[in-house]
């Protein structure tokens, strides 16, 4: 390798990479290490301003001392790299195909620096943590996603999923059903996706029955012939018909629970809004809590069964006191008492994961899913 010229302003710089130079060639792997974890930033602002002339011998001065440091230290020029507009080539090949997911990370979910094709060389070159690393990346076209569904696994395509800037084809629907088969996180937010045809969302509603027959069937202080009654019970309240007018009252709210909750909702707040009897803004902070629409929230609500009602505050994890603070409000302070019981008893013999799974059976059917921020379970 030719000596870099020397940059006048930068004395320090040119120090630096005499120092590394001369810790490449004498193999000093601990000098080389330290010198990577102390000065990646100043590496990497050289880069940018040399002359174009210089950068290849550059280049190759960088993957010299990253190939014999350690962890740490490529790590940490890696997230250096990611944030290059143009990376060094090499060097940030070798980084993105690193052993260490947590070195290839920042420059396969952050880097700008490369189009599709040199992610689809690094998914084919590589293993599944990296394939999901780059399905991760924000603006992703249809060959790579194609590529990322074809060689990876289930998280792959899950990652790709719940990426809503990936451009995943219709084409891959029958491959993501079969990873959907296997991963919960697969079917569940294949199940979100709008242009799904019937024939898939009817075996996304199959799948998801089995898996909430499969958690039940964990739940054993549940008596077993309520918890095999649960799955139809509870997704025939969600998909009880609530009057436009009646829903009407409930949109605002609804629209509004975005900006007035920045996080879930505690139990506490949620208590004194039914105290000053605030049942729309409520019913709105369980929906989007849930990830659900408010319709049905709206229809467990009214329902006389309160079993949906408990399922969905089960599935969020919410204390009986303000369930029975909910069911106040629905029974104007006079909760029948064998409702009551019912309630009190579901929410202790049910597990939240089972509760989860039986409001998405119930949304299934609808061609809708539900508490997708719990993935994976």
């Amino acid at each position: 390798m030719r000596p870099m010229r020397l940059a006048e302003r930068e004395p320090h710089i040119d120090s630096l990479v005499s120092d590394i130079q001369a810790a490449i060639e004498s193999g000093d792997r601990t000098r080389q290490s330290q010198l990577v974890r102390r000065s990646a930033d100043l590496l990497t602002k050289r880069w940018s301003r040399l002359p174009a002339a210089d950068k290849p011998d550059y280049d190759l001065l960088l993957t010299g001392l990253l190939s014999q440091a350690d962890e740490p230290a490529r790590r940490a020029f890696a997230i250096r790299v990611s944030e290059l507009r143009r990376a060094p080539p090499r060097t940030a090949g070798l980084l993105a195909q690193d052993g260490s997911i947590d070195v290839a990370g920042p420059v396969l979910t952050q880097s700008r620096s490369f189009d599709d094709g040199w992610f689809q060389t690094v998914a084919t070159a590589c293993g599944d943590l990296h394939r999901a690393a780059i399905a991760r990346r924000t603006g992703l076209g249809a060959p790579l996603c194609d590529v990322l569904i074809r060689l990876g696994d289930a998280g792959v395509a899950a990652a790709l999923l719940a990426n809503p800037s990936a451009m995943v084809a219709p084409g891959n629907l029958p491959l993501l059903m079969r990873h959907a088969a296997v991963s919960e996180e697969v079917a569940v937010r294949l199940g979100a996706r709008s242009d799904l045809p019937g024939s898939y969302r009817a075996d996304l509603a199959k799948l998801a029955l089995r898996r909430a027959e499969t958690a039940l069937a964990g739940d054993t202080d549940l008596e077993p012939d309520v918890a095999g009654a649960l799955p139809a019970r509870i997704a025939a309240l969600l998909a009880m018909p609530v009057q436009d007018a009646r829903r009407a009252r409930f949109d605002a709210s609804m629209a509004d629970a975005a900006d007035l909750l920045a996080a879930a909702a505690a139990p506490a707040r949620l208590e004194r809004w039914l105290e000053l009897r605030r049942i729309e803004d409520v019913l709105a902070a369980l929906a989007q809590g849930a990830e659900l629409e408010i319709a049905p929230l709206v229809a467990a609500y009214d329902a006389e069964d309160v079993a949906a009602l408990s399922v969905i505050l089960r599935g969020l994890d919410y204390p009986w006191s303000t369930l029975k603070a909910l069911l106040n409000a629905r029974f104007r302070d006079a909760i029948p008492l064998d409702i009551l019981v019912a309630a009190h008893r579901l929410m202790t013999d049910l597990g939240p994961g089972s509760a989860r799974r039986l409001v998405r059976y119930g949304m299934a059917l609808q061609g809708r899913t539900a508490y997708l921020a719990s993935l994976p379970e």
